[in-house]
């Protein structure tokens, strides 16, 4: 009888699914397949791009520093960082620099370039682990002291940074 209806509710399905992860990971619904691509990203290079804190460029803006890293799956690690907030982590997928329009001039850039400005980071993970399938859990040493990150997979967002003995476990 309302034929229009039925399409218009089937339709609409696909938004309802995203609900629930929405509501979970506390991130706008428009926002729900961006965190799904995060957090796949996170999965796939967490034991071998997130297991240290060697980047290979590092660049500082006043008190904005950005951190990068070629990860081994051709994933690039990026770090944004402020003394007085909490770092935020984000991935750009190898795919999405391969499918860019302007790949073939980044890439052969990005190699040519210089890093004469290239920081050292006084830091590294002593260890790390998944947990609940979307946090990771690490503990890293940076100037002599211990600190344990939870990190959400979902927002590349550092959710709690305090200090730990240096003796500190991940299991």
């Amino acid at each position: 009888m309302y034929p229009t209806l039925g399409v218009a509710i089937l339709g609409s399905v696909p938004t309802w699914l995203k609900i629930p992860s929405a509501i979970e990971n506390g991130i706008p619904l428009n926002q729900v397949e961006a965190a799904r691509q995060r957090d796949s990203l996170f999965s796939a290079n967490y034991a071998t791009c997130l297991d240290s804190e060697d980047y290979d460029y590092t660049a500082q803006n006043g008190d904005m520093t950005v951190s990068t890293k070629l990860c081994p799956s051709g994933d690039v690690l990026i770090r944004f960082s402020k003394p007085d907030a909490k770092s935020v982590y984000q991935f750009v997928s190898s795919e999405s620099v391969q499918r860019s329009a302007f790949s073939e001039f980044l890439i052969p850039a990005v190699a040519a370039a210089t890093v004469s400005n290239k920081q050292p980071i006084a830091q590294s993970v002593i260890c790390q682990k998944l947990e609940d399938g979307r946090l990771i859990r690490r503990i890293q040493e940076a100037d002599g002291r211990c600190y344990e990150q939870i990190i959400n997979t979902f927002t590349g967002e550092v959710i709690s940074r305090t200090e730990v003995s240096c003796d500190a476990d991940c299991e």
